[in-house]
């Protein structure tokens, strides 16, 4: 299983085949989140991040699958 197709086992959402990757639209949104954050820090490793909205946490899920984080606040 790829890296964050677990965010997909939550709430069954609807998922699409994606260049062999079977995922939903709001978890690969979540994944161009997550790269915007690396492309603007470089490393998000030991930051502490305060989620404005968070939702059910699946923002949350990817980042600290993609990042060893200090700390998340929802």
């Amino acid at each position: 299983m790829h890296l964050f197709e677990a965010n997909d086992h939550v709430g069954d959402p609807e998922r699409y085949l994606y260049d062999k990757l079977l995922i939903s639209p709001s978890t690969l949104r979540y994944c161009k989140v997550f790269s915007d954050l690396v492309n603007l820090f470089t490393s998000l490793d030991g930051y502490s991040i305060c989620e404005i909205g968070g939702g059910y946490g699946g923002q949350c899920r990817i980042i600290d699958a993609g990042s060893p984080l200090n700390e998340y606040t929802w």
